[in-house]
């Protein structure tokens, strides 16, 4: 059965994105770290009226911690 999907959300999407790391000397050639990414919806999406699917913007914002492990070869 042969089906088309849609965009059920409508329009433009708008946000900001921040990340920022820092690195440490482990030993040679390798490095240790730790970084921090945010990002923020400015946008709230809605379900046009006419889709099958209701359904609510889940997360306006994020925030990751990461561990970084770098190698030099």
């Amino acid at each position: 059965m042969a089906s088309t999907s849609e965009n059920y959300f409508e329009g433009w999407n708008f946000g900001v994105q921040i990340g920022i790391g820092i690195l440490f000397d482990f030993m040679d050639k390798m490095k240790f770290g730790f970084a921090f990414n945010g990002q923020s919806d400015f946008s709230k999406f809605k379900s046009s009226n006419s889709s099958r699917i209701v359904d609510k913007q889940k997360m306006k914002n994020l925030n990751t911690i990461g561990i970084i492990l770098k190698f030099e070869l």
